[in-house]
């Protein structure tokens, strides 16, 4: 046999396996490029021999999988497009030789995977988790539309390392409705370190539990870079590491509660938005949107040592003529509505915009502290929701290092 062509129906594939100590060789089939195939090797010393098997490509897109104690015998495949490889400890799959994996995937599971020679990734999802590591250090570039929606680059589990650390040019997802996907979860660690800029595409980053680390160091610029949200969230004892400034255009950065960023300051440009409530640890110029949204934060961990609704940022704030703070204010008490500390001098101008949420009629002669800081000085250029209605409105004063907002008869 010389030629193999899978299934080309919707819900159907070819499933060529070998299983229980039994061996399947196709000795002079070199590519497979139709339909869809799945290669399996189950059991102890099975094997599937595909020795001259240079390329499996996309329209046979399927997978490629060798349980403890059976073999996929294929060295001399370098190419692959549209194939998802399984790499699970004691698995039997010859990798080291593979050149090119596009629009497929890999799963590392639980083993060092060894991809030596592989210098493209595009539109692959790739994870490692259990205690996997797949590091990848000869790729030096990655953009993530491939055939499937939401591309993905995963590490999970304690031990879990995704190395990209080659990688100096990363762009997202550019279909609608469509997001390249980054995540370090459950103590896992992804590295990105030597991505300066993004601006291609819809990038979405996620840390989230204890340990789990994304590595975006020398990151200084990010903007979304076509239709949709590209976005940044550490949380629940999650870090990701900027390692000095940084500045947003059309990306959201979520402040969650144990969620920890590490950068010295903050800009944000146009359609930037700084949203949630607790601390964040660096200075912040906002020309975009600072929001500590309160319907969000109240559904927060109640562990956190700051006030529901309250930002904490441990440096200075600037707002420029284009920026907005936006406040909502559902009651009386602090942690009814949000607020803003700052720990530096508060520079201020554009937009306060306020809102009443829950139904909360506040009576006249009820204040509110939206900002605090060391000083403040400026203004801001303009109140949005100010007219509570015709008896009421809110009146904004400076006291010291405060922003009061107080009811006031019309």
């Amino acid at each position: 046999m010389t030629t193999l062509r899978g299934n080309s129906f919707v819900n159907s594939e070819l499933a060529v396996t070998a299983r229980d100590g039994a061996r399947v060789d196709l000795p002079q089939v070199s590519v497979i490029e139709q339909g869809k195939v799945q290669f399996s090797a189950l059991g102890s010393d099975s094997v599937v021999e595909l020795p001259a098997l240079t390329r499996f490509a996309r329209e046979a897109a399927a997978r490629s999988s060798a349980p403890p104690g059976g073999r996929i015998f294929s060295p001399k495949l370098i190419d692959l497009d549209g194939v998802w490889l399984t790499v699970d400890a004691g698995a039997g799959l010859d990798t080291s030789q593979i050149v090119t994996l596009t629009s497929g995937g890999v799963d590392v599971t639980g083993v060092a995977a060894d991809f030596t020679n592989l210098v493209r990734v595009d539109g692959a999802s790739l994870t490692a988790r259990d205690g996997g590591v797949l590091a990848l250090p000869n790729v030096a570039s990655y953009a993530g539309d491939g055939l499937d929606f939401y591309t993905t680059l995963r590490a999970e589990g304690a031990g879990s390392v995704l190395d990209l650390s080659g990688v100096t040019a990363l762009a997202g997802n550019t279909f609608v409705n469509d997001a390249l996907i980054i995540q370090a979860v459950d103590g896992g660690a992804l590295r990105l370190p030597n991505v300066a800029a993004i601006d291609v595409g819809m990038v979405q980053f996620e840390a989230t539990g204890d340990g789990s680390r994304i590595d975006l160091s020398s990151l200084r610029d990010f903007r979304r870079g076509g239709r949709g949200g590209s976005s940044l969230r550490a949380a629940a004892g999650a870090a990701i590491d900027f390692g000095g400034s940084l500045h947003l255009a059309d990306v959201d950065l979520f402040v969650e509660t144990r969620g920890v960023y590490t950068l010295t300051s903050l800009a944000l440009d146009a359609g930037a938005r700084l949203l949630g409530g607790d601390l964040f640890p660096a200075s912040v110029t906002n020309a975009g949107e600072v929001a500590p949204d309160l319907t969000s934060i109240l559904a927060q961990d109640a562990q956190s040592p700051l006030d529901a609704g309250t930002l904490h940022i441990s440096g200075g704030y600037s707002q420029t003529v284009t920026g907005t703070l936006s406040i909502e204010i559902a009651g009386p008490l602090p942690v009814d509505y949000d607020r803003i500390v700052v720990d530096g001098a508060v520079q201020l101008g554009g937009t306060l915009s306020l809102t009443l949420l829950a139904g909360y009629d506040p009576a006249v002669g009820t204040s509110f502290t939206v900002l605090s800081g060391s000083s403040i000085n400026g203004a801001f250029d303009e109140v949005t929701g100010a007219e509570i209605d015709e008896a009421r409105r809110f009146e904004v004063n400076y006291v010291g290092g405060d922003v009061v907002v107080t009811v006031v008869a019309q």
